[in-house]
């Protein structure tokens, strides 16, 4: 389960968020191999970039996190692109397409195309 959102003392900030990055960087490598189903993995990495307020750390937080820049572009394209617009029910794939949404197969594809930066992925979980 992730942290809350960073509302904590900053001294506890990194540690707590760092672990989130790691727990949610697995959840994508689990994805991507196989080890997760589309469904389980949408609950629980759920609005992990936005909820862990990563868009509105102060710059003297940012600073912080300078080693996990690159993740954490990646975490936000994953949540942009695919966690966001996915829709998991059964629907018509045109009028879904038409309003800006994707199935959960156009997710999953997704997802394996932006992290397909492995180099960053195994850095972070080791």
């Amino acid at each position: 389960m992730m942290t809350e959102p960073h509302g904590y003392p900053s001294n506890n900030l990194p540690v707590k968020i760092i672990n989130d990055i790691i727990y949610a960087t697995q959840l994508v490598e689990d994805l991507v191999l196989g080890k997760i189903k589309i469904v389980d993995f949408l609950k629980s990495y759920n609005n992990f970039y936005y909820w862990l307020g990563f868009d509105e750390l102060p710059q003297s937080e940012k600073i912080k996190f300078l080693n996990y820049l690159n993740i954490l572009s990646i975490h936000k394209e994953i949540q942009d692109k695919t966690v966001n617009r996915v829709y998991t029910d059964c629907f018509d794939i045109d009028k879904l397409h038409s309003l800006d949404r994707i199935t959960t197969n156009e997710c999953i594809n997704g997802i394996k195309n932006l992290s397909k930066n492995k180099l960053e992925f195994d850095n972070i979980l080791k």
